[in-house]
């Protein structure tokens, strides 16, 4: 009767042919699908045979285990920075009291190289040739004047930051820790603050042991490089510039420690400028813009619009027009075009002091460089425009490329019409000493840059013999607890933000729209309110006045990126792996400290932590005005531009080399590159003679050196 069914009536009776064709089907499936399955693990082993960091993955601690982590730290000048101003002869105008208004030591730093500030980018980084060393003496403080940061006492309560409970666990449902308070009111040298740090890693984790050795700046580099070609590389490095690297067979990726949640709490450029082969290489801190700077009064003067040029960045066209050049063309500033045309045309082949007694002397305020150190403003022009490096790997000078020697052409037209102004190591101590700040100026890194801003909005002194009044950072900084200030109503939280702490803390990293251009072909944009974020800020309001920050001038038509300098962490394994748990240790201690009141660091530079928290405790704690906290988060996100297509995109290009490119030999900068375009800041040579000495083509139509050009000396 069962076998009835399968058939037709009066059909004879024969074996079912329905169920060994699903059977035939169903074969034919799992074959294909154990195929498949096979290709890809073979594809899998082939990956990870060639591809050294496809093994590693997240893994839980054993509790039961001890874990010793080592950590490079490079040391950074955030407390105690020697003021420019103080000069051999004169006394300092540092404050006399402390924090707490008692008699304070600590602004009796020494002086770095021609006076000037040290930091990422200055003489004292590694990024920077012929450098000092930062560090100074093991036991001795670092340089550079501080804000508060540090991490909760153990009396205040148990940290409470990421992974609290297990090594990937997120605060709240995926949102990002609370700002933690201080240990104290500080300022608190960087040694200081890692040490907060730490203590509140080992509440976290009890079972990893951190053995910290501190790394001269200058040094940092080079040792980290010897360590990797040894094989034994520290577990933690931290550093900035050109000490972060990409890709090394030893290097530990982010990705498969970094959650998307988790990845929103960072500075989204600042992960982007580290990424290579669709991996993350280094976990941030903090970012600092290489700026230059106008006025505004002279913007609006000039006919262009501030807010608009901080958004869209500038070129050389507009500097001519900025500075007075007669007979230059208006450039487009912040507006929507990017191909009008640059000032007047330079002729080819211009000398040294040829042709300024026939050109006219302009009528503007001229642009201001700080060539303390000769090789910086080129080095920041050239970056903005994409070479990678000073130096190739095979010594030649990269610069003597079409991009330096369009660069040094310009300024040499600027010079002609006595419009550029040198600021040459003879002359820096009194520049900086001055009460006439310049109105177009740049060159500066971080550091000087940072004091000058401060000078200007009345932080510290403008003369030697004004007594320094209080002023934000000197004095004791109410704490931040959970997000806001304790107390709440003060500047910078509320009551609602007390009560509320988390409030304080974006819950991603905030990303402004795109600028919206106006019928009249205006651009406008800005930054979300803190408050209020679907209300936006002008970057530079329109009855603001003070300066217009900018990242480097470009070309007419090139892209316009910002120049940012990072610092961060990198994890490394050893030749002898010791384990993915100890990896995972590694990883946590770099996690920790990236996003672990990074605000401190950057007390000292033009800089923005670039973690949500850590900027929080910025946005709350910063002395800076709201201005200028709106134009450098604004620059360490990237400059608006516009795209083959015409839609807007952030563009921004790492300081001092490209990722991944071979940084070049401090004394082989010293040696090639400085004397000159010292002969040339000093107007004995000219911008074709420098080329030649860098090994480059004599320009297309050059003229005869002029008498005493020294720069035709040695080809």
């Amino acid at each position: 009767m069962a076998s009835g069914r399968n058939q037709a009536p009066g059909s004879p009776s024969g074996p079912r042919g329905g169920r060994p064709r699903g059977q035939r089907i169903a074969l034919v499936v799992g074959v294909a699908a154990l195929l498949v399955v096979a290709a890809g693990a073979f594809g899998l082993w082939l990956q990870r045979r060639g591809d050294p960091w496809a093994r590693y993955r997240p893994v839980p601690l054993d509790p039961e285990k001890t874990y010793e982590v080592v950590l490079w730290e490079t040391e950074l000048p955030v407390a105690v920075l020697p003021d420019p101003l103080r000069l051999p002869e004169g006394p300092s105008p540092e404050p006399p009291y402390g924090p707490q208004g008692k008699a304070s030591g600590q602004g009796e730093g020494d002086l770095g190289p021609r006076g000037a500030p040290q930091g990422p980018g200055s003489a004292s980084g590694p990024g920077s040739p012929d450098a000092p060393d930062a560090g100074g003496p093991r036991d001795a403080p670092p340089v550079g004047p501080s804000a508060p940061g540090g991490r909760t006492p153990a009396s205040q309560g148990a940290v409470q930051g990421p992974g609290r409970r297990g090594p990937n666990a997120l605060t709240r449902r995926g949102q990002p820790p609370p700002v933690p308070p201080l240990e104290g009111p500080g300022p608190f040298t960087h040694r200081e603050y890692l040490d907060q740090a730490l203590r509140a890693f080992a509440r976290q984790f009890p079972n990893v042991r951190v053995r910290v050795e501190w790394i001269p700046a200058r040094e940092a580099a080079a040792r980290l490089q010897r360590a990797l070609a040894d094989g034994k590389p520290p577990d933690v490095f931290g550093g900035w510039g050109s000490a972060l690297l990409v890709r090394h067979p030893l290097q530990v990726p982010l990705n498969p420690y970094l959650g998307r949640a988790e990845r929103r709490w960072y500075n989204p450029t600042a992960l982007a400028l580290y990424q290579a082969d669709r991996r993350l290489w280094v976990w941030p801190r903090w970012v600092a813009p290489h700026t230059w700077w106008v006025r505004v009064g002279r913007v609006r003067e000039a006919g262009l619009d501030p807010n608009a040029l901080a958004l869209t960045g500038w070129t050389y066209a507009d500097v001519d027009r900025l500075a007075g050049l007669p007979g230059d063309e208006p450039g487009p500033g912040g507006a929507e075009s990017q191909g009008a045309p640059s000032g007047t045309p330079q002729s080819p082949g211009a000398r040294p002091g040829a042709g300024q007694a026939d050109a006219p002397a302009g009528q503007g305020p001229g642009l201001t460089l700080w060539v303390g150190r000769a090789d910086l403003p080129l080095e920041q022009l050239l970056r903005v425009r994409g070479v990678a490096s000073p130096l190739a790997p095979s010594g030649a000078v990269l610069w003597a490329g079409p991009e330096g020697r369009a660069a040094l052409a310009w300024l040499e037209r600027l010079r002609e019409h006595r419009l550029l102004e040198p600021v040459m190591e003879a002359a820096a101590a009194e520049w900086l000493a001055g009460d006439d700040p310049a109105v177009m100026a740049g060159g500066f890194t971080p550091a000087l840059g940072r004091w000058l801003l401060e000078r200007e909005t009345g932080l510290v002194p403008r003369r030697l013999e004004e007594p320094p009044p209080p002023r934000p950072g000197t004095l004791p900084v109410p704490p931040l607890t959970r997000g806001g200030r304790a107390g709440g109503g003060g500047e910078g939280g509320s009551a609602a933000d007390a009560a509320d702490g988390d409030a304080a803390v974006p819950e991603r990293w905030p990303l402004p729209p795109p600028p919206q251009v106006e019928p009249s072909g205006r651009v406008t944009g800005g930054l979300p309110s803190a408050g209020d974020p679907r209300r936006g800020e002008p970057l530079v309001p329109p009855d603001a006045e003070g300066l217009v920050l900018l990242p480097p001038p470009v070309p007419e038509g090139a892209p316009r990126p910002a120049l940012l300098e990072v610092g961060g962490l990198m994890v490394f394994r050893q030749n002898r792996y010791r384990g993915d748990d100890h990896t995972q240790a590694a990883v946590e201690l770099a996690r920790f400290l990236s996003r672990w009141r990074t605000d401190v660091l950057t007390r000292r530079l033009l800089a923005v932590p670039a973690d949500v928290t850590s900027l929080a405790a910025w946005r709350a704690e910063s002395p800076l005005p709201a201005m200028y906290r709106r134009q450098l988060e604004h620059l360490v996100l990237g400059i608006w531009n516009r795209d083959a297509r015409g839609r807007w995109q952030r563009l921004a290009v790492a300081y001092p080399v490209a990722p991944g490119a071979p940084g070049p030999e401090h004394e082989d900068v010293g040696r090639q590159v400085r004397p000159p375009l010292a002969d040339f800041w000093a107007g004995e040579a000219g911008a074709d003679g420098v080329i030649q000495r860098w090994g480059g083509s004599p320009a297309p139509e050059g003229g005869s050196p002029a008498p005493g050009d020294r720069s035709q000396a040695h080809p």
